[in-house]
């Protein structure tokens, strides 16, 4: 089995309130595993924002503090994701 290469990405972060308003400033570069066609796992990117997000430890890329609304992130050669706040899919799931 074939090690997969990692890739450099410049993720471009927006950060939307639940009123509607959005911050669209941030930028973070990450390094992660590129798939097939050379475009970057995505999957690995939206882990890594849930992980900051949910740690509290340190703020996310472009805030000096926490977040509770939806993130939408994406990159040139990748596809946008957008990370649904936790105590939204809490609600979905029935807990």
């Amino acid at each position: 089995m074939s090690q997969r290469q990692q890739v450099k990405v410049l993720l471009k972060i927006t950060y939307f309130k639940r009123t509607g308003k959005y911050y669209t400033d941030a930028t973070d570069d990450f390094t992660v595993d590129e798939c097939e066609g050379g475009t970057p796992a995505m999957y690995q990117l939206s882990d890594n924002i849930k992980a900051i997000r949910d740690s509290g430890d340190i703020p996310l890329p472009g805030l000096c503090g926490g977040w509770d609304g939806f993130i939408l992130i994406d990159c040139d050669n990748g596809y946008p994701c957008l990370i649904v706040p936790k105590d939204i899919l809490e609600f979905e799931k029935g807990t």
